[in-house]
């Protein structure tokens, strides 16, 4: 007699073993020693210049089965964005699409923030990028759809304002590669303040490592075309001056106009290419 299986999903092999993963321990005290100085990063000791950006890896349309695609590299971030729909939903009438971001970290990634509070900086991550986007997205258009963007993060950075910078980067992208309706392509940059004195602080663009707890951390999305409209800005690091508060504005707008140009430029390849191939059709 046939053992009952549940048809809906592919079952593995009776002796299978759960993978674990454990920590190694030290083998001797220069190995400690070492390992401290690696959490004791920060960028006060970066090698590139306070204003350089890294370089970043952005290809859009790898992901066949979504409506748009993107991915992104930027330093030990990797991450990529998929955009589902207009789909119709079911239900009472709507005048403009339903919109829900939602993002993921890998699981062997999500051992960098805590397996306990991974989860809550998913949801604050995805609610940052659904600020930040949708003023973009002409949602009046798609009256009683639903479009469904997930961002799946391979490898995360230290600093998660530069990852959310790169997300919102990887998300516009993924926008215009699905066909629906913007406004505009949403850019972000990202600044770390670090406070050395009452009076003396140094500006650290596109930061790699996480603050210290004086410092100030802050990304900003903007929409170009629209003269430099903010549609999202979160900071952490306490109470920020007039003074700080103008520099994190003009570094991450800066920064964001550099993104775009980037963008620009990935979007106006991927237009030449597919007009070259319509017309050797």
């Amino acid at each position: 007699m046939a053992t009952l299986q549940d048809r809906r999903r592919i079952l593995g092999p009776t002796d299978t073993v759960r993978l674990g993963y454990t920590n190694k321990e030290p083998e001797d005290e220069e190995q400690i020693a070492a390992e401290g100085a690696d959490e004791a990063k920060s960028d006060r000791t970066r090698e590139r210049p306070s204003d350089e950006l890294r370089r970043l890896f952005l290809k859009q349309g790898l992901v066949s089965n979504a409506n748009g695609s993107a991915y992104i590299e930027i330093g030990d971030i990797q991450l990529q964005c998929t955009v589902s729909g207009p789909m119709p939903i079911r239900g009472s009438f709507q005048t403009e699409a339903d919109l829900s971001v939602e993002a993921k970290f890998s699981p062997f990634d999500e051992q960098k923030h805590g397996v306990a509070g991974a989860s809550g900086i998913e949801k604050s991550i995805a609610a940052f990028i659904h600020t930040a986007i949708s003023p973009s997205i002409m949602l009046e258009q798609y009256p009683k759809s639903a479009i469904n963007i997930l961002v799946s993060i391979i490898s995360s950075s230290e600093n998660t304002k530069s990852l959310l910078y790169a997300a919102i980067t990887a998300t516009s992208v993924a926008l215009i590669d699905s066909g629906i309706s913007v406004r505009d392509v949403v850019t972000a940059g990202s600044v770390l303040i670090a406070r050395d004195g009452a009076n003396k602080h140094q500006i650290y663009d596109d930061p790699e490592y996480a603050p210290a707890e004086s410092d100030i951390d802050a990304v900003v999305s903007y929409m170009a075309a629209r003269n430099n409209e903010i549609t999202g800005i979160w900071s952490e690091g306490g109470n920020i001056s007039p003074a700080e508060l103008d520099e994190i504005f003009k570094h991450t707008k800066s920064m964001a106009g550099q993104i775009r140009t980037l963008v620009n430029g990935l979007l106006l390849e991927d237009f030449k290419n597919k007009e070259q191939s319509v017309a050797e059709n």
